[in-house]
């Protein structure tokens, strides 16, 4: 790349690139939201760490995973 890019399409793309990684499935844009990002006819939602912060027992529990496997001891 050297010094040959815009800042702010760089930006766009690596926060994109967050959106779209996002742990929960529900939490990433869908592919019409993405095209809109990138075509700049919609706004990029905050990445705040709220938005991008997540819980395992959460993630889980929307999987369809039951409270009797999330209650199982570890070892």
């Amino acid at each position: 790349m050297g010094e040959e890019y815009v800042v702010e399409e760089m930006e766009l793309v690596l926060k994109l690139g967050l959106l779209c990684s996002h742990p929960l499935p529900a939490g990433r844009p869908s592919m019409r939201q993405v095209v809109e990002y990138l075509e700049g006819e919609a706004a990029l939602p905050e990445l705040s760490p709220t938005y991008l912060s997540f819980s395992v027992p959460a993630m889980l529990h929307n999987e369809g995973f039951d409270d009797y496997i999330m209650s199982y001891p570890r070892r």
